[in-house]
């Protein structure tokens, strides 16, 4: 048989094409790490979701149990006959200084920051830091809500910045009664500063915000005192005739919010001042009602960028070594279509 000097078609065929066949190649490649990263970046968020509000429950569970330790001391004070007798005669020195001494003992046993006694008018007539360098005694906190609220006859509560101490503290305030009327008030006061230093240290960050969106907690020290979002004329105004953060010019963070993944989960883009590029966070939000906050949990989404990289790293080298199979197995079986064309 006689064998044609022609070459075999197939290699004639393979150059016309050889464009095509490769946009081909990439266009499935492309398509490949578009879904492989899609399917991966959702299952990282779902666990990363599910764990975090696992954590979050923790975190405002430990919060909570912090603020219920004192929650109920301010009313058992308030039926102190010596706070009753001293608010009935103000200006009785030794009961003063016996008064005094007794909400240091308090104070001492309790490990509160402070405990004060105020009149009618927010007058504070005796302080467990009645020695300190800046004694509460004298001083008059009737703007402060957690007193409006007892002189309503509630128990008070608000988180604020010491205007006299400058420490942040959350207050508890109850009515002192007698006979019907209200005399005064006696409050509590309570640093959560070792909670706050306890979370910090951990691949999370948590937050928490109070009802105009200020942060007056957090483990990331230059976020206290900012707000999530711009306050508007009104919340600059409820902060400023309560003196919450007296001294501190509440600015906003610079947020940018990416996506709505939940009622109570979206994720973030966070600028620093001092650092460039944004960080990433997918951040949950569970509400305190009772003390009017919102708790934050924010992880870092580092997590799924990089599980999203090691995945398209995996199925890059799996494409390529599908691909070199694949050329290789083509080679061969053209061999072999030429070697037997040649043979016949």
């Amino acid at each position: 048989m006689e064998v044609s000097d022609k070459p075999f078609t197939s290699w004639r065929f393979l150059p016309r094409n050889r464009w095509l066949i490769a946009l081909l190649v990439v266009i499935a490649y492309a398509v490949l790490l578009w879904q492989v990263s899609g399917f991966v970046r959702h299952r990282v968020q779902q666990e990363m979701l599910v764990s975090g509000e696992r954590q979050l429950n923790i975190y405002v569970n430990n919060l909570q149990a912090q603020l219920e330790k004192y929650e109920f001391l301010p009313e058992l004070l308030s039926t102190n006959a010596p706070l009753v007798e001293l608010l009935k005669r103000p200006g009785d020195s030794q009961r003063i200084d016996a008064l005094n001494r007794y909400l240091e003992t308090i104070n001492t046993i309790t490990h509160a920051s402070d405990t004060y006694l105020m009149d009618n008018q927010g007058l504070t007539i005796a302080a467990s830091n009645w020695q300190s360098e800046k004694p509460f005694v004298g001083r008059n906190f009737s703007y402060r809500p957690y007193f409006k609220q007892a002189m309503q006859g509630q128990l008070g509560r608000y988180y604020a910045l010491g205007s006299t101490s400058g420490r942040r503290g959350y207050y508890f305030a109850y009515p002192v009664r007698h006979e019907g009327g209200i005399l005064g008030t006696v409050v509590i006061k309570i640093d959560l500063t070792k909670l706050e230093q306890q979370w910090q240290g951990r691949d999370t960050e948590v937050i928490v915000t109070d009802p105009e969106g200020v942060i007056f907690i957090t483990t990331r020290a230059v976020w206290r005192f900012r707000s999530l979002s711009a306050l508007s004329p009104e919340e600059r105004q409820r902060i400023l005739e309560s003196r919450r953060y007296s001294g501190a010019a509440v600015e906003p963070l610079d947020v940018a919010y990416r996506e709505q993944l939940s009622d109570s989960a979206q994720w973030i883009d966070i600028s620093g001042q001092k650092r460039r590029r944004a960080e990433s966070y997918l951040m949950l939000a569970q509400p305190m009602p009772e003390a009017g906050w919102l708790v934050h949990l924010l992880i870092p989404m580092k997590e799924v960028k990089q599980e999203v990289l090691d995945a398209i790293g995996a199925s890059s080298v799996a494409f390529t070594v599908l691909l070199l199979i694949g050329l290789v197995m083509s080679q061969r079986y053209r061999r072999n279509r030429e070697r037997a064309l040649y043979e016949a």
